[in-house]
């Protein structure tokens, strides 16, 4: 009787690790995410570590947001990432300001934007935050703004459009800026494929002022 406890104590221990790994490796997910955040990467605009954009949109997106900063000398930042801990606004708008400050996003003018989203551990909710550097917030009204871009935002957000989400987005950033010309969502979806799943591109609108 022992002896078939012992051998059945045997077979359990392997699953026993291996389950005890895949927390420890779940937990060291959670508690990579930001802040600190990792370094930015040189020259990129849409760090995407919850992984919900597509490649080619993300791609257009990338492109048209280095043609905004050549433009208009605004630097604007998405990060997505996943965050089990983050879950209320107050604690996302922290971090958002956390990724400005240490990315030094708009430089010493203080002309950029973070546009942040706080996954769950799914990935079927997000928490999404704006935080302006000090001259951008001089320059438009960030009061605004903030309203503007929660109602651009909140169907696609409350369908898990994330890319629709990101499109109206920054489509209202942008747009907010003087002198800039507007990241413009072109979609190229194909029929009956959703669009959170399938791509966009982005061009660059000059707009009449």
């Amino acid at each position: 009787m022992h002896g078939r406890h012992r051998a059945r104590l045997h077979r359990a221990i392997p699953a026993i690790v291996a389950g005890t790994l895949l927390l420890l490796t779940v937990a060291g997910a959670i508690q990579a995410a930001g802040p600190p955040f990792p370094d930015r990467p040189a020259g990129t605009h849409v760090v995407d570590d919850a992984e919900v954009f597509n490649r080619a949109p993300e791609d257009g997106v990338e492109e048209g947001l280095r043609a905004f900063l050549d433009s208009s000398g605004v630097d604007i930042v998405v990060l997505t990432q996943v965050k089990a801990a983050a879950r209320d606004q107050a604690a996302a708008d922290d971090d958002a300001r956390a990724l400005l400050e240490q990315w030094d996003v708009g430089g010493a003018d203080g002309q950029g934007a973070v546009l942040l989203w706080d996954f769950d551990r799914r990935s079927t909710r997000a928490l999404v935050s704006l935080a302006l550097g000090d001259g951008l917030a001089s320059d438009v009204d960030a009061d605004a703004l903030q309203t503007q871009l929660d109602s651009a935002m909140a169907t696609s957000l409350e369908g898990d459009d994330w890319l629709n989400a990101l499109n109206s987005g920054l489509f209202t950033i942008t747009a907010a800026v003087p002198g800039g010309a507007i990241v413009t969502p072109v979609p190229s979806v194909a029929p009956g494929v959703a669009a959170s799943r399938r791509g966009a591109s982005v061009e660059l609108e000059h707009p009449q002022r």
